[in-house]
């Protein structure tokens, strides 16, 4: 029938009708259903979801898969806001806030997140705008992505730590070619001071001077010998040695009676034994080893003291 030909009589009879249906609970259930439907995908959903309120950021509502990746009790969560609860700064929250103004939006926001008990955790945060109990408020997903966050910061790791083998190697292989030169010139030094003290005629004070050069030009070589084994180019020149002949032989050096010229409070010791067994090693590292013991133990005792050496059979 046309609305322009029906009575005021059927008009009225029809609203009330309407109206009817409208406060009825059978016109609800459809909304009701719907309602339902979102808490239960809400609530049991695997993926963390909140429900918070814009003006001030208070919880309203969190699902199971939230408590969990926070570590807080459900009833601490409800009414309390992401930094009062610690879970992201001050800081964090404005840079969200101001994301979601400037869009409408949040999508993909990636923020480090605290537990309650400290653990570090990274969150990927997608917000929109709802209207629940007739209050502006954000529905956000939080996608936890620790795992791939710490997989990224490993992966960083390895990859600093080849280049850094990779700049070990580059100085291996200079440090191994400024070697080879080096011996070349120590070669020259050594060699011509032995041919000289071969010379009967010299004077004595000029035989010690010459065999001091030449213990310099060995130890020296010593050091060149270190630079090809951090090249992995050099093989230690190891041979059977007496340990008391090395330290008789590195208190000789120059270095060793400048150092107790300097430490003039440090009284030096030798305990022996005179049937010591030989050993298979380095002379030359082996004195550069108890020199160095011996002068850290010097600068261990500013006020004075006694440094004892002590060789024995065991």
């Amino acid at each position: 029938m046309d609305l322009a030909r029906k009575t005021k009589a059927q008009l009225i009879s029809e609203l009330n009708y309407l109206r009817s249906i409208v406060a009825s609970k059978d016109f609800e259930k459809p909304f009701r259903k719907e309602e339902d439907r979102f808490e239960t995908a809400f609530l049991e959903n695997s993926t963390p979801m909140a429900i918070t309120n814009i003006e001030d950021g208070r919880y309203i509502e969190v699902n199971e898969a939230f408590v969990k990746i926070v570590g807080i009790k459900r009833e601490e969560i409800i009414g309390n806001t992401s930094t009062g609860l610690g879970y992201i700064t001050a800081e964090q929250r404005t840079n969200f806030i101001n994301e979601f103004k400037t869009k409408g939006y949040v999508e993909n926001l990636e923020m480090p997140t605290r537990t309650k008990d400290g653990e570090l955790k990274y969150g990927l945060f997608n917000s929109s705008s709802n209207r629940v109990g007739g209050k502006n408020c954000l529905l956000t997903v939080v996608t936890d992505i620790t795992k791939r966050k710490r997989a990224e910061e490993e992966k960083q790791i390895l990859e600093e730590r080849l280049r850094q083998a990779e700049k070990m190697e580059a100085l291996g292989t200079l440090a191994g070619g400024v070697a080879h030169d080096l011996n070349n010139v120590l070669g020259i030094i050594v060699g011509y001071s032995e041919l000289l003290m071969i010379n009967a005629d010299m004077a004595s004070s000029t035989k010690s001077q010459l065999e001091i050069i030449m213990k310099g030009g060995q130890r020296a070589a010593a050091i060149v010998d270190d630079m090809l084994t951090f090249a992995r180019r050099g093989v230690s020149n190891r041979q059977i040695i007496n340990l008391n002949r090395v330290i008789a032989d590195t208190r000789q050096l120059p270095e060793f009676t400048k150092l107790f010229f300097c430490h003039s409070f440090v009284t030096f010791n030798v305990d022996i034994e005179p049937d010591l067994l030989n050993i298979y090693g380095s002379s030359i590292h082996l004195s550069k080893t108890l020199f160095n013991l011996i002068l850290n133990a010097c600068e261990a005792m500013p006020n004075g003291g006694i440094i004892t050496v002590k060789t024995a059979n065991k």
